[in-house]
């Protein structure tokens, strides 16, 4: 078995291109993909060209939003026509850059979290069939999620062989049957169990050894390297990002706090308020940025109103926000809002 789990004490997230393929997918099915962003506190302008890692509450929110405008629980399907080599980002040119079906399958579970620790993903050989196994990790609860992720496995293998008619023997699927249990087995190509105890593709063995056409050692060395690093640098994540986090997280449920955040970070609050220092920052100044940054996307969506948007930030109440807001920026959130507008 290969697995690869990630540290409990980070909050789990995404990388951007993850989410701009969701806007891509939103837009195919005839949606207003940067309302819906705006509505989970995103700017999807600011998402383009972006290195940065958004918290899995707002990609929650954003898979949420979709599935109740469009009124298809199978959205997620769609996958296959808007993924892209970068969609994932590195993990998805390691996986494309193997040697075999189930190289390229091995580097999903090894640099999953490069795009997400929000999702395991495991591989299981049993006889003469090989699972591979997605489950929610933390608190990631969006069925749509997982089978995104398993279309996504499943695409990129055909990728790499289109002419060899890539299937699995079955594809389990923890939700209920749903009414359109046809079009998943359609779209999927394969035999669907629904009510399943997991999600996952059981693939035959001898379908993901077969060799990739055009494979270079070289090549795949080179792009290993590099995802490696980047791994690397995904586990030392400084302690000012995890804060931040956990801020955006703990305001979206309406519980933060000092005290919550350190909690979310599995420490205590003299060892944050000294690890926070030592990075020249603190609770106080992390609270206010986010704050600030979130005022600024949400006053964009002409929809809410100054309360609802003090209340989301965690204000007592409007006034608070207003006072907060000018001190800032020097302005009143109106202000903001009409120049926006304006320009």
């Amino acid at each position: 078995m290969i697995s690869y789990r990630e540290n409990p004490a980070n909050e789990p997230s995404s990388i951007a291109s993850y989410c701009l393929m969701l806007a891509d997918l939103f837009e195919a099915q005839g949606l207003d993909a940067g309302r819906i962003f705006l509505n989970a506190g995103l700017s999807l302008s600011a998402l383009r060209g972006s290195t940065g890692r958004v918290p899995i509450f707002q990609i929650r929110l954003l898979w949420q939003q979709a599935v109740a405008l469009s009124g298809n629980p199978s959205i997620a399907l769609g996958t296959s026509r808007v993924l892209s080599p970068m969609s994932y980002s590195s993990m998805s040119i390691a996986a494309l850059s193997s040697g075999s079906l189930r190289g390229a399958i091995d580097k999903y579970v090894r640099y999953s979290r490069i795009v997400t620790d929000a999702i395991d993903i495991r591989v299981e050989d049993s006889g003469d069939f090989t699972s591979v196994i997605v489950k929610n990790y933390n608190e990631f609860r969006a069925p749509e999620a997982m089978e995104c992720c398993l279309t996504s496995i499943l695409t990129h293998c055909r990728q790499l062989l289109p002419n060899d008619g890539i299937a699995p023997a079955v594809i389990e699927l923890e939700r209920d049957k749903p009414s359109n249990e046809n079009l998943f087995s359609s779209q999927m190509q394969s035999k669907i169990r629904f009510s399943a105890p997991g999600n996952r593709l059981i693939f035959r063995n001898r379908d993901i050894a077969k060799p990739i056409p055009g494979y270079c050692r070289e090549l795949e060395t080179q792009i290993v390297q590099h995802c490696d690093i980047m791994l690397g640098q995904r586990a030392s994540v400084n302690w000012s990002t995890r804060a931040r986090q956990q801020i955006l997280r703990h305001l979206h449920v309406g519980t933060v706090s000092e005290r919550s955040v350190a909690g979310g970070l599995h420490t205590s609050v003299d060892t944050l308020r000294r690890r926070l220092n030592g990075e020249g920052t603190s609770y106080r100044a992390l609270l206010d940025d986010v704050r600030r940054t979130l005022a600024e996307r949400y006053l964009e969506n002409r929809d809410l109103s100054i309360k609802q948007i003090s209340g989301t930030l965690g204000f007592a109440n409007s006034s608070a926000f207003v006072r907060a807001f000018r001190r800032w920026t020097g302005y009143a959130p109106g202000f903001h809002r009409q120049e926006g507008a304006l320009g």
